[in-house]
């Protein structure tokens, strides 16, 4: 019998000033969001049986801190128009969970388990998984899984108590090319449920295919690329999902440079087109990609790793979806050519 256990403390806070908001274009927006919390956690696991691996545990986690609050105030007089601050409820959850994985013959494996949780406010959830493992030979191997996840409502959403729901289902590839390359191949169809929103929402569906392959080379070469395809939608006339692109895809190649210690690499990431209006499902936010370039020296400075990067080497155009109401439709720019410098040391 193993026991591994663990506490943990988090906070988080976030500020923003837009003196030009989105809403009123003649006023100044002012948010502020606060959050704490601490938790505990103890795990077992447990080879008593042959052929079993039996795992359970407990969990207890506090959010003792959610305030929130923002002021609109006009942008030359600085009145204020409208100021709230909300102190909402601290929760407490308590979670137990046990799972068993089972080696029915060297060729099969079969994991099973259950989470419960509960909280002060209300809230209960169960959460089974199951998964089926098959492995033919030592460079192929099968895994069908399904599952239910759940997620509480977080400060802005506690008009609710009922957990948002996703029904999860998937078949994984994975195949070894000898020793230093792989691929995987992945199938699989969420349904998300009891979606959390101040007002009703339809449930979403998503399927999905993806596919990664990673090889490297005796010579320290790496490469490493996905490509992922999806069909999400929502409502009983499946309409698109919202800022869901249908295709992502993923480059990157690394190489060393005198001796590993220096190492190039180059990355390309793809984002597909995608419905930017919830009102007009015809109306995409269009495509792009970004190349990223880094750079990164091993002890060429003692006990230090130095790492530059240029973000958007090609300085593309590009933006995020930040509004989805009708007659708002906006894309968000975002960052061109950017630099980054790290440097870290290692003492010893």
């Amino acid at each position: 019998l193993k026991l591994s256990a663990s506490v943990w403390y988090g906070m988080y806070r976030f500020g923003f000033d837009d003196s030009a908001s989105m809403a009123f274009m003649d006023s100044k927006m002012e948010l502020k969001s606060t959050a704490r919390w601490y938790g505990a956690d103890a795990k077992f696991v447990g080879t008593w049986f042959d052929n079993h691996v039996i795992s359970f545990g407990a969990e207890y986690r506090h959010d003792y801190q959610w305030d929130y609050s923002h002021i609109f105030s006009d942008v030359t007089t600085g009145d204020v128009w409208y100021a709230g601050n909300h102190h909402y409820p601290t929760r407490k959850t308590y979670s137990l969970y046990g799972y068993d994985e089972f080696t029915i013959t060297p060729e099969w494996r079969f994991n099973y388990g259950i989470r419960l949780e509960t909280s002060d406010n209300d809230y209960g959830a169960i959460s089974p998984q199951a998964a089926l493992i098959w492995r033919p030979r030592e460079t192929t191997q099968f895994k069908l899984s399904t599952g239910i996840s759940t997620r509480q409502a977080t400060a802005s959403e506690l008009e609710t108590t009922t957990p948002e729901q996703v029904l999860t289902t998937e078949l994984v590839w994975e195949e070894k090319f000898g020793y230093q390359s792989k691929g995987l191949l992945s199938l699989y169809r969420y349904s998300f449920s009891n979606r959390i929103s101040r007002t009703p929402q339809p449930n979403i569906t998503a399927l999905g295919v993806e596919a990664e392959y990673e090889k490297h080379w005796e010579s320290g070469v790496r490469l490493r690329t996905s490509y992922a395809y999806q069909d999400a939608y929502e409502g009983d006339d499946s309409l698109p999902l919202v800022n869901t692109p249908e295709h992502i895809a993923k480059f990157n190649l690394t190489t060393p440079i005198n001796n590993e210690r220096l190492r190039a690499g180059i990355e390309v990431q793809y984002l597909g087109s995608r419905p930017s209006d919830i009102d007009n499902r015809n109306e995409y936010a269009p495509s792009h990609t970004l190349t990223n370039l880094t750079l990164l020296s091993h002890e060429w400075v003692p006990n230090s790793d130095i790492t530059f990067k240029i973000r958007n080497l090609f300085n593309e155009r590009y933006g995020d979806v930040v509004n989805l109401q009708s007659n708002g439709d906006l894309l968000y720019p975002q960052d061109g050519r950017t630099f980054w410098i790290e440097w870290e040391y290692n003492f010893r």
